[in-house]
């Protein structure tokens, strides 16, 4: 099965609950699905967007999330951004979610700007099969 071309990035905005993290891992595993993702790799997307939406829960201010998932080839971004005016970047909570991000995203980054905390990763198949 060829991957599925997408015509531009899916873009959710949830409140920023941990249940929500269940729909937008389930947006994000049938995107990656449409990529041809293996079930593994589908499971690693999965656990990507945990981490992005755990660690936006735990560090934000509580308002809304905004999570934009986007393909380029069987490469999937994963944008999560929200408010947050007080920020604790050498927190325990946060180094762990880095520490996962780092051993299965092929890359991330975790910003504070402006009031607004982002949080940026991208799973491509062939960074996990070589990692």
């Amino acid at each position: 099965m060829s991957p599925v071309t997408v015509g531009g990035p899916v873009i959710v905005q949830v409140p920023a609950e941990a249940s929500m993290a269940r729909l937008v891992r389930l947006a994000a595993s049938s995107l990656a699905a449409m990529a041809s993702m293996d079930v593994d790799d589908i499971e690693d997307v999965k656990i990507v967007v945990s981490e992005v939406i755990a660690a936006l829960i735990e560090h934000g201010d509580g308002q809304d999330i905004t999570i934009k998932l986007e393909l380029d080839g069987d490469k999937m971004s994963i944008r999560g951004i929200t408010d947050a005016v007080s920020f604790v970047a050498d927190s325990a909570d946060l180094a762990l979610s880095s520490t996962v991000l780092a051993a299965i995203a092929s890359e991330h980054a975790i910003e504070h700007a402006d009031g607004k905390l982002l949080i940026v990763a991208a799973y491509s198949p062939h960074f996990a099969s070589d990692g």
